[in-house]
């Protein structure tokens, strides 16, 4: 596992990948992003956003320290580019986090996807970050986690050409 987690470190095709499939990092507020349809260059900002602007403060939870949790959302589009659902892949090892990352990955209104994801079912992983303090050894074990999530929703193709961006 510590080598599939380094190779995808080093890898910058993965890190694009992560990149180019909209991964949502959510560390603390930030304004709203304008809505209608947003640039196909700014809908992973335009995501985290509203992402953001969805999570419900969470100040403290009895017995549990949060503070350098995280959890990945897998947010499901159709070929048409609509949000059709989103699933739990990591949890953030709380239930109670668990349950606010998918109900805020849900609540997002989501803008156009880009013409680079259009016309093939996509999966978008979401890491949804409960702290803006999160180790970066953590955010890359996160990131590679993000990256494995998108190989195993989407095709050969999409990653291929992903890589390349």
């Amino acid at each position: 596992m510590n080598s599939m987690i380094a190779k995808a470190a080093r890898s910058a095709s993965s890190l694009a990948l992560a990149g180019i499939l909209g991964t949502a990092l959510v560390a603390g507020a930030v304004s709203p992003a304008s809505a209608g349809i947003v640039k196909q260059d700014n809908w992973e900002t335009a995501v985290s956003h509203r992402l953001s602007n969805n999570i419900r403060p969470m100040t403290s939870i009895v017995g549990q320290p949060f503070m350098q949790s995280a959890a990945i959302v897998a947010a499901h589009f159709d070929a048409d580019g609509n949000f059709i659902g989103a699933t739990l892949e990591k949890s953030a090892g709380n239930k109670v986090l668990d349950r606010e990352a998918v109900r805020a990955v849900k609540a997002v209104k989501y803008p156009a996807l880009p013409a680079r994801m259009a016309g093939k079912p996509v999966t978008v992983p979401m890491e949804v970050l409960f702290s803006n303090t999160l180790r970066k050894q953590d955010r890359i074990k996160l990131r590679a986690t993000s990256y494995e999530i998108a190989q195993k929703y989407n095709s050969d193709t999409m990653v291929a050409s992903a890589a390349t961006k």
